[in-house]
């Protein structure tokens, strides 16, 4: 019980830093991926290896909601004859990508970051350009 006070409380908090983990475009604008270079900020916070899994996970993710297939093609042709009502009525492939996405965020914040009074932001509200990282006193 103690551990779930004390995600709730981080969360809550107001960071006192926050270091940006840049969009890499080494692949091409169209490729959403991440440096996975390891920031000097985090050091004696997390360990490189966490920091890389967590970046390279995140980078997979992303490669699968980037992936072209015919489901994909017929899922866009549909919303467009439907005046764009089929996303509201059901989730697109891209959707259920982000919210797999906002799930591993959220796993590896209450595994790996809060316990370090780190925490990773939804990359969704700064579109994708950028991971923010917050630490926290």
């Amino acid at each position: 019980m103690l551990k779930a006070h004390e995600i709730i409380s981080i969360q809550n908090r107001v960071p006192v830093k926050s270091i940006r983990v840049e969009r890499d475009y080494s692949l091409g604008d169209g490729i959403t991926r991440f440096s996975t270079q390891y920031p000097v900020e985090l050091e004696g916070k997390i360990t490189t290896e966490q920091f890389l899994h967590t970046i390279n996970e995140i980078n997979i993710i992303m490669d699968y909601a980037d992936r072209l297939s015919w489901r994909i093609v017929l899922e866009n042709i549909i919303e467009t004859l439907t005046i764009y009502l089929w996303p509201i009525l059901f989730s697109t492939h891209y959707q259920r990508v982000v919210k797999r996405l906002l799930a591993f965020i959220e796993s590896e914040n209450s595994t790996i970051y809060y316990p370090h009074s780190l925490s990773i932001s939804n990359p969704v509200k700064s579109a994708f350009l950028f991971i923010e990282i917050n630490f926290y006193e």
